[in-house]
């Protein structure tokens, strides 16, 4: 090569390093160039965590990212501090969506991400059913029509309607409540029922009575239907036939609204510690409590008619009795997703 042409070479591998490098250095510091107002502006992200797994995010409509086989977390850095759309999406489910900020040197969480398929499929697995009961780890139920009881599919009669106050898998005990009265079951080998006390010891401060949420330290807080805790027991969700809020645990003082329905909700469910479930007569509705832009919601609109339905956070299972038939769904979502 000519000495010349090697000079110019030179050169121009010299400019070109002293014009990136600059460049590569401020943007590696988070910072980016504002062409529209011609300045230095520092730059933000998204980490975002998603179920299941394998899911696009997107950012203005533009795939960014797609969460791996074994990973259910996103990264979106070197963003200028705009608002963006930002959107997941996997096929099979729906998708979710939502409008959030970038800020100054700062990465926006979105803790979790739960898609829901569009098809859920339910198996019938009782019929002729009064009310029902799943045990906590979800294996065992226990079914009533009238004076006729099973648990475990194991037989006995008894003229009251009852109520499980607690339930040991473990030992195969149940203890019931039935008219101020309490009876505890041992179903190892077959149901023996037996008279017994019971005095409750409760461990938390927030706590539910005829039809009002208390706080042991400073007395009576809110009117509701209901009240379930997270399973983290972080937060406490409770609801009015019309509205359904949640609060902080430590803060039961500061509720928020989620939803406010011109029809009765059934009951209410915590699906992870970010979502719930609940129902309006047959419809059932699965909500993120994230109430930043517009709050995600779909529906499962399997039955037609009332039903009664019951959420097993351990499985992930949904069930539901309607017309005496009990079904079961597949699991909502992965049992790891918390």
């Amino acid at each position: 090569m000519p000495k010349t042409a090697r000079f110019i070479l030179f050169v121009s591998f010299a400019v070109l390093y002293i014009t990136l490098a600059p460049v590569l250095i401020i943007y590696s510091m988070g910072y980016s160039f504002d062409f529209k107002n011609w300045r230095l502006t520092a730059t933000g992200g998204f980490y975002l965590e998603t179920w299941p797994q394998e899911v696009d995010i997107l950012v203005n409509g533009v795939q960014k990212n797609k969460t791996g086989f074994f990973s259910h977390q996103s990264l979106i850095q070197g963003l200028a501090p705009l608002e963006y759309i930002l959107s997941a999406e996997k096929d099979g489910y729906y998708s979710w969506q939502k409008k959030l900020g970038v800020f100054d040197n700062q990465i926006t969480r979105l803790a979790n991400i739960t898609l829901i398929k569009k098809e859920i499929a339910f198996e019938k697995i009782g019929e002729d059913i009064g009310a029902f009961t799943v045990s906590p780890s979800g294996s065992s139920l226990f079914l009533q029509n009238g004076q006729e009881k099973m648990i475990d599919n194991k037989l006995f009669s008894l003229n009251k309607n009852l109520d499980i106050v607690f339930w040991d898998e473990k030992n195969k005990n149940i203890l019931f409540e039935s008219e101020n009265t309490y009876l505890l079951a041992d179903y190892e080998n077959e149901v023996i029922l037996k008279d017994t006390e019971y005095v409750a010891h409760e461990d938390s401060p927030i706590f539910f009575s005829e039809g009002k949420i208390f706080d042991l330290k400073g007395g009576e807080l809110y009117p509701a239907n209901g009240i379930v805790f997270s399973p983290d027991n972080s937060r406490f969700l409770f609801w009015t036939d019309s509205e359904i809020y949640y609060a902080q645990s430590s803060n039961p003082t500061e509720r928020i609204l989620l939803h406010k329905l011109s029809q009765k909700i059934g009951s209410c469910f915590w699906l992870n510690n970010y979502y719930i479930i609940f129902n309006i007569g047959p419809s059932i509705k699965i909500s993120e409590i994230d109430d930043r832009d517009i709050i995600n919601i779909v529906s499962l609109d399997n039955f037609k008619g009332e039903i009664e339905m019951y959420f097993q956070n351990t499985d992930k299972k949904l069930y539901v009795l309607i017309n005496k038939e009990l079904f079961v769904s597949e699991p909502l979502t992965d049992k790891n997703n918390k």
